[in-house]
């Protein structure tokens, strides 16, 4: 496929938890039976796990090697050197998404024309005076702080911005992404030069150079939905006010149990949810490629 209509890409960094989410993300993938108008792209950073490399070859998915973004907080903006591939794969639509991701429905039916679209934060994150600081800093002062996150527990939670958004999941137009790439990768190096300022939250330096890239360009923006990036890693009791939501792509984090099963939250409405997932990929529980990488993310053993 030379133009594919979209492209679903992920970054894979070194180390037994990337390698064991990247071949099951690809194996999720693939039981979605995605449009034939859909590439797979796999951008690794250092090598690249045999299994995952058998996994992506099996799949018929795009793998190229990329540099690293930087070391320590740095390298949690790996995520941003796929852009380049993303823009010379020729795709109308791109995916951009973690590795932990569990995917219930195709993710491009999320994408919306001349729209980049994304999930705003789950907690206000950074706090609103640090994002309060960070903004300042940047010059958008104008820059408004209404946004009460979905995982608020009431009311009186602190609010952020609608553009502070979880970095796991961006659905976008490349040729909106072809402006927003080179500004993205400038305010994110500008918050990690602002190390001092925010401390451990320098680790979301590609979020928050996300929010300050789109406030610059004032791109088009539609809020991702809960349910579109819906995390798994939080206490029952944070559940409360979604019982009766129905995810399509579980945030799971390093909620995934020695067997290979998705760990449920504890709350019935999603729990079922996490079931048809681990129903769907259930086979990959029984590929020899997919036990090693899992039992080398549980002992803590090489990729």
């Amino acid at each position: 496929m030379t133009h594919p209509v979209h492209v679903i890409s992920f970054v894979v960094d070194e180390g037994p938890k990337f390698q064991m989410q990247a071949w099951l993300l690809l194996h999720n993938l693939d039981r979605l039976a995605l449009s034939p108008e859909t590439a797979i792209l796999l951008s690794h950073c250092g090598r690249l796990s045999p299994e995952v490399q058998r996994k992506a070859k099996r799949h018929g998915a795009w793998v190229g090697q990329v540099a690293r973004f930087g070391e320590g907080p740095a390298a949690y903006c790996n995520k941003l050197q796929q852009l380049d591939a993303v823009l010379g794969s020729g795709a109308q639509q791109a995916v951009l998404c973690d590795t932990d991701l569990g995917f219930l429905s195709d993710p491009c039916q999320f994408a919306m024309a001349g729209v980049i679209r994304a999930k705003p934060v789950d907690h206000p994150n950074p706090s609103p005076q640090l994002l309060r600081q960070i903004l300042d800093l940047a010059g958008f002062i104008e820059a408004r702080l209404d946004v009460l996150p979905d995982f608020a527990l009431s009311e009186h939670t602190d609010r952020t911005h609608a553009l502070n958004c979880n970095g796991g999941l961006y659905v976008l137009p490349t040729d909106l992404l072809r402006r927003l790439a080179p500004v993205w990768h400038h305010w994110a190096r500008f918050c990690l030069d602002q190390a001092l300022l925010l401390g451990d939250r320098t680790i979301h330096s590609d979020q928050l150079g996300f929010c300050l890239a789109m406030l610059d360009l004032e791109l088009p923006f539609a809020p991702l939905e809960t349910e579109k990036n819906f995390p798994l890693h939080f206490p029952a009791r944070e559940y409360a006010n979604h019982q009766s939501c129905a995810p399509q792509v579980l945030h799971y984090h390093h909620k995934i149990q020695s067997d290979g099963r998705i760990k449920a939250p504890g709350v019935a409405a999603l729990d079922a949810e996490v079931a048809r997932f681990n129903a769907l990929v259930a086979d990959a529980r029984t590929d020899p490629d997919f036990i090693r990488l899992l039992a080398r993310y549980h002992t803590g053993g090489s990729a």
